[in-house]
């Protein structure tokens, strides 16, 4: 097997991990009291062996805590249990260490074992376990909030592509059935219609698998569905479609925007009531996308698309904005005389 080399980023992933802080922390903890006692009595050396059994004895209470005592006791709400057990692991620490001073101090100095000795040697002890105990307890909690954060991700990841899957389908039928009413008519502008159906459904296929995608493109995909649909409707009705501002360097959700372009034509065409119009209008401001839709419309049509099809667009672009943008997106519709109407906003920053 051929080993690669560790890249950049694993590198600084394993010097910034629990186990390397943990490393850090013990290194510094026998690291400064030696260098201090350099510095305070140059002629002596600092006792190294007193320093590491020092070390070694509080490493060993903070790990029988952090690993043993808080996952056994502490999480599972068995708190006087566990106030029980390191209140007696502190004392017994205590004790050993008034007791035992000579060893882990590594001096001739006369320690006596009385109650103020070990008050004093349990208040440091627990002191030291206490913060030890936060610092694992508050790391616990951010890597739970951070695999949280994650599943959450991984679960919308998951919801979009489903919201995105239902899209092309929906299109695709929708945009079919016009190259169908084009070939019972034989009409001469079936290949110009076949050649846009390819050239969006390549975008559909193969571009629009990001999360978000230039809005230049996205438009031109929305533009090639208005000129096939001006081809198929041509005579029929009024389309009127216009773009405003720069676009360049703004993205967008894809897809976001097509579900609106297409239930204008699908509730304003092939009603009798009026004569069919669309008006589409698109503007990029301080990057912010401002676009409306006006179709004419027939209410009779509208309940029966929504009683046949339970409005799968609509319901399909507000649970994309609410996932995807949250409070960054402001979306409303509402019906003026024989008009249908709708707003969207985003912020594409």
């Amino acid at each position: 097997m051929i080993k690669l080399p560790m890249e950049t980023g694993d590198i600084k992933k394993m010097l910034s991990s629990y186990t390397a802080l943990n490393i850090y922390f013990w290194v510094a903890f026998m690291g400064i009291p030696y260098f201090i006692a350099i510095g305070e009595h140059k002629h002596d050396q600092p006792n190294m062996r007193a320093l590491l059994i020092f070390a070694l004895f509080y490493a060993a209470i903070v790990y029988i805590n952090n690993l043993y005592l808080l996952p056994k006791f502490f999480k599972k709400k068995k708190f006087t249990m566990y106030f029980a057990l390191i209140a007696l692991l502190i004392f017994g620490w205590a004790v050993m260490q008034v007791n035992f001073h000579q060893l882990f101090y590594g001096c001739n100095c006369i320690i006596t074992l009385d109650t103020d000795s070990i008050s004093k040697a349990t208040f440091q002890t627990g002191g030291f376990v206490a913060g030890f105990t936060a610092f694992k307890l508050l790391g616990d909690y951010q890597q739970k909030e951070a695999d949280f954060i994650e599943k959450e991700k991984e679960r919308l990841k998951n919801e979009l592509q489903l919201l995105k899957g239902q899209i092309s389908p929906h299109f695709l039928f929708n945009t079919l059935n016009s190259i169908y009413a084009s070939a019972l008519e034989k009409s001469d502008d079936l290949p110009d219609i076949i050649l846009k159906l390819s050239s969006m459904l390549r975008y559909m296929l193969y571009e629009s698998n990001d999360e978000f995608v230039p809005l230049a493109k996205e438009l031109s995909f929305l533009k090639n569905y208005v000129e096939l649909q001006q081809i198929r409707l041509e005579g029929q009705g009024s389309i009127q479609y216009e773009e405003k501002g720069n676009f360049i360097g703004l993205n967008i959700a894809p897809a976001i925007l097509i579900n609106l372009v297409e239930n204008a034509f699908k509730y304003s065409f092939g009603q009798v009531q009026y004569t069919p119009e669309v008006v589409i209008k698109i503007k990029a401001e301080n990057k912010r996308l401002h676009f409306t839709t006006k179709n004419t419309f027939s209410k009779d049509k509208l309940q029966a698309q929504n009683d046949t099809t339970g409005g799968i667009g609509l319901i399909n672009l507000q649970q994309r904005l609410k996932l995807i943008y949250h409070e960054q997106a402001s979306f409303s519709f509402y019906e003026e005389e024989n008009y249908y109407h709708t707003s969207l906003e985003l912020n594409l920053s």
